[in-house]
């Protein structure tokens, strides 16, 4: 868009990414967790990465979960998101207890890999919801 801008409304993405991973784990107390963040050239996947770890760290430094993948997706790609997530599965032998993806594009992507090897419902996951096709994918299972 070429157009002079008046008002920009936006949220807390720090916010949003502190809770997303609180609520997990709460979840998930203990285990490997993969952070599937979004674009690196976007402020707010650095922004929701901050309040993941922000959430996180007292249970890394407790020793009850280790973050075992840390992978940003270009362009918050669903495509990009199940190739990184499909190389972490196998890099870890499928054994993953939590994925925090920053959006549901990145969601789904994690989403198609874990279907892929058997593991929906076996790996919990949570994201931000606005993208309406895989809201309307996701089964029950997912957090």
């Amino acid at each position: 868009m070429n157009c002079d801008v008046d008002l920009y409304i936006s949220f807390d993405n720090e916010k949003v990414g502190f809770l997303q991973a609180d609520y997990i784990a709460k979840k998930v107390s203990k285990g490997k967790y993969f952070l599937l963040s979004g674009a690196p050239t976007d402020n707010n996947a650095r922004l929701l990465r901050d309040g993941q770890m922000r959430a996180l760290q007292p249970l890394i430094d407790q020793g009850n979960i280790a973050i075992v993948a840390q992978q940003w997706v270009e362009d918050w790609s669903p495509s990009v998101a199940l190739n990184k997530t499909e190389q972490v599965l196998t890099r870890q032998n499928n054994q993953l207890d939590a994925i925090i993806a920053s959006n549901d594009g990145t969601a789904g992507g994690a989403i198609q890999a874990l279907e892929t090897q058997k593991l929906e419902g076996k790996v919990a996951q949570v994201k931000t919801l606005t993208w309406q096709p895989v809201n309307e994918s996701l089964p029950a299972h997912n957090l």
